[in-house]
Parts: C-alpha cells; structure tokens; sequence
C-alpha cells in the first residue's frame, strides 16, 4: 500500500491524541483513588488507550517502512 505524508500526519495525530488520553485518564484514576472511589472500569478503560496507542504506533512504523521500501530504487 502507498502512504503519503498527510497518511503519516494523521496517525501521528491520532498517537498525540491518544497520548493525552492516557494522561488525562491517569488523573482520574488518580483522583478517583483519592477520594475512594472504586477504579475498575476507569483502568479498563486505560488499558484500551494503551493498547489503542501501541495500534497507532505500529501502524506509523508499517507506514514508515512502506515509504521506506517505495523509495528505494531497484
């Protein structure tokens, strides 16, 4: 498959998104256990962003690669 730039800027996009997720669901279970709270599903919810970002990032690295390999000469 052929990536363009704006393909490889859109999943970085879509990474920093997910990485504010991450850090912005962090909190709340912070703030959540601070005030004792049950946890379960916000960490639940947390371990989907994670495995959700480590999707954006082989996903980059695949895109890369691909480009990568488009512009070697023969």
């Amino acid at each position: 498959m052929t990536y363009s730039a704006d393909d490889v800027r859109m999943v970085e996009e879509h990474i920093v998104q997910g990485e504010r997720h991450i850090v912005r669901q962090q909190e709340l279970i912070d703030r959540l256990r601070g005030r004792g709270l049950p946890t379960g599903s916000a960490e639940e919810l947390l371990e989907e962003f994670r495995e959700t970002l480590k999707q954006h990032w082989d996903h980059r690295t695949a895109m890369l690669e691909a480009i990568s390999v488009s512009r070697k000469p023969a």
